[in-house]
């Protein structure tokens, strides 16, 4: 079954007979809190027992929008009865990988904060293993997580390394 985020009705097709929901919210979408708190909304309403949702590291730095978007998904986890698992995940280790050719064609690795800003990060894949652990067992359950590998590098270290 497909849903639609914008789609109250289709979000509640796609959860019946749902025991846990794994949301990952369309980041920077202009409307990404309302398709997330519709969905964990739709979720309560059928009876998901577990939910798990991909948030991002530090969601109260409402300065940065994508960041804000995400606190009114977890205030809505907090007012239903499904056990939740809020992931915040790092600045994603595959963001690199993306832009690899780019900083091999032009020579600039580049990023939307200072070069010399300390950053952790985290492999995607760590992501979806915590992921997968909290929708089929209990020690996660009820639980605000941040998700990053060892250290934090600058661009210029990661240059380096």
């Amino acid at each position: 079954m497909t849903g639609n985020l914008r789609n109250p009705q289709s979000l509640e097709n796609t959860v019946e007979g749902v025991d846990g929901v794994f949301h990952i919210g369309p980041a920077f979408a202009p409307d990404e809190a309302c398709m997330g708190v519709a969905m964990v909304e739709a979720a309560a309403r059928a009876g998901v027992r577990k939910f798990a949702f991909s948030s991002v590291i530090q969601p109260t730095n409402t300065r940065l929008k994508n960041h804000a978007s995400k606190v009114p998904v977890e205030d809505a986890l907090y007012s239903t009865n499904m056990e939740y698992t809020i992931l915040h995940p790092a600045n994603f280790m595959q963001n690199i990988a993306a832009a690899w050719p780019f900083v091999v064609r032009d020579g600039v690795f580049s990023e939307p904060f200072p070069k010399t800003a300390k950053l952790a990060r985290v492999d995607y894949r760590d992501v979806a293993e915590v992921a997968a652990i909290a929708l089929t067992e209990a020690r996660l359950s009820y639980a605000a997580l941040e998700l990053c590998a060892d250290g934090m590098h600058s661009r210029e270290r990661l240059l380096q390394l």
